[in-house]
């Protein structure tokens, strides 16, 4: 009776701490929220600027209330692009860039679905040097969210081609800034979006089951042989 009911002990003494842990890790795991990001795509050629903006729909769908089902994006896709032309903007000459859709579709990597919405060609007045941009997508929801703007050569014309240089971060703290199309400098900063980042977080994840097992097996274990202990009556 006492090896069984010491047993029952140490089994939820397990269950709770492993609980608590995973939910421990799994905080700590989604704090950095790279996999998050937004991804504006800029690329001069000429006297025209080719935009391209990929957001992830989830962020979207929350953003505007809507499902994130990447089924339904026609469904809702004049709320999508209202609500990103109310928070992006380009300047050149303290002088708006209309931004006009002309294509999107949707994009699956590693870290979601995304969005992808392509604009008309802007004009540009040269020499480019100084484009103010403005974004402040889901800021207001998602403090931890993060715009990446990339510089693209011009021979990145595929339509999602990720080439570029990542050459502004966009925070809450910082949601308008000045770009320098052609002498700015390079940010060193990971997109996260491929390179078989599923499987390397699938791998972390069962790593830190893992981990947490073992460890709520030894902590109940010293908790349960901690309690005190009455031995049954015959």
């Amino acid at each position: 009776m006492l090896k069984g009911q010491y047993f029952m002990l140490t089994s939820r003494s397990c269950l709770r701490v492993t609980l608590a842990l995973f939910t421990l890790f799994h905080g700590v795991l989604a704090w950095p929220h790279g996999y998050g990001d937004g991804y504006l795509f800029l690329r001069p050629l000429g006297e025209q600027l080719h935009v391209r903006i990929e957001l992830p729909l989830s962020s979207l769908a929350a953003a505007v209330g809507t499902s994130p089902n990447i089924d339904q994006v026609d469904a809702h896709l004049d709320q999508y692009l209202a609500y990103i032309q109310e928070h992006l903007g380009l300047e050149q000459n303290q002088t708006a860039l209309l931004l006009r859709p002309n294509w999107h579709g949707t994009v699956r990597v590693n870290t979601g679905s995304f969005l992808s919405v392509a604009f008309e060609p802007l004009p540009l007045v040269q020499p480019a040097d100084a484009l103010e941009i403005r974004y402040s997508l889901f800021f207001a929801q998602d403090s931890a969210h993060r715009g990446v703007l990339l510089v693209q050569p011009p021979e990145a014309v595929e339509r999602n081609s990720e080439l570029g240089q990542v050459r502004l971060i966009f925070s809450p703290e910082r949601t308008r800034q000045t770009l320098d199309l052609y002498n700015g400098p390079e940010l060193d900063y990971d997109i996260k979006r491929g390179g078989g980042g599923g499987v390397k977080a699938l791998g972390l994840v069962a790593a830190a089951i893992l981990a947490c097992a073992l460890l709520a097996f030894v902590l109940g274990y010293l908790w349960a042989w901690s309690q005190p202990r009455t031995r049954a009556q015959t």
